[in-house]
């Protein structure tokens, strides 16, 4: 199916500065995951990607796809359910995910938030039914 939209040049302009960043951080991620893999011997576990403020998972989705074994966290319930939905949605069609069998599932998220005390903190979201999520 073909998108059609009308956007200002500031817009357009926006949209590829995202890009271009977005890029850069697959770059470096690639490559902090392949110098990992290079220095730790062959029978030790993978390097291990911690995905704080995960969001929809895109970037722990492509670290297990190079290998690496993921820990996901986002505070958010429904956004932490559509991350979970995705890997799952791509496991089923891209094997070299490894998420199940001898490696088991390399993919982990926990839905919560990192804070400096112990504290409840309720995080706002666009989802009617699911207004907040309670994280500890």
């Amino acid at each position: 199916a073909l998108a059609v939209f009308a956007a200002s040049h500031a817009q357009l302009g926006f949209l590829r500065n995202y890009c271009t960043a977005e890029s850069l951080h697959f770059t470096l991620l690639t490559q902090v995951i392949r110098s990992a893999q290079q220095i730790r011997p062959s029978n030790t576990t993978s390097p291990l990607v911690l995905d704080v403020g995960a969001n929809h998972g895109i970037f722990g989705l492509f670290a297990a796809g190079l290998g690496a074994t993921v820990v996901a966290v986002e505070p958010q319930r429904h956004v932490a359910q559509l991350a979970v939905a995705s890997w799952k949605k791509n496991c089923d069609e891209q094997p070299s995910l490894s998420c199940a069998g001898e490696h088991k599932m390399r993919y982990q998220m926990i839905n919560g938030a990192a804070l400096d005390r112990n504290a409840t903190v309720r995080m706002a979201g666009p989802v009617a039914d699911s207004a907040s999520s309670a994280v500890r």
